[in-house]
């Protein structure tokens, strides 16, 4: 254990399942191409992006285990021990952090609304189904 009650393969889990939902969520079959035109990611820059793809991938898996562990903390400390708990808490804090936090994109960085939207519910569908597996496992 990690942390009294939150377990390392619960988080190693979470984490994992986060990333496939990235990967899914991102892909062309998904939302993909629209993501790439609003963020104005050419082709050219793309093929860069994923020279080093080995090195982001695990920067980016570090960075979700991270999150993963700060949701795990929230629901221990909340008693959110169930399924329907932990979605319920995911949401909270999608909506009190996540949705503000990337609400700047739009306002400062003059990115499209539905820059926004991909990305913003992406983290949704990643917070309350983390939060689900993480309370179901707590």
């Amino acid at each position: 254990m990690i942390f009294p009650g939150i377990s390392l393969l619960a988080l190693i889990v979470s984490a994992l399942v986060a990333m496939a939902l990235g990967f899914a969520w991102y892909s062309n079959t998904l939302f993909g191409k629209k993501w790439r035109s609003l963020s104005g990611i050419s082709d050219a820059t793309l093929k860069k992006m994923n020279t080093h793809m080995p090195q982001r991938l695990g920067v980016a898996l570090i960075a979700t285990l991270i999150m993963v562990y700060v949701l795990a903390l929230a629901l221990y400390a909340l008693g959110a021990d169930t399924f329907m708990l932990g979605a319920i808490v995911g949401f909270w804090i999608w909506i009190g952090f996540v949705v503000p936090i990337m609400l700047g994109s739009v306002l400062w960085e003059g990115k499209h609304h539905n820059f926004y939207l991909i990305n913003v519910l992406h983290y949704l569908v990643i917070f309350i189904l983390v939060g689900g597996i993480l309370g179901w496992w707590i």
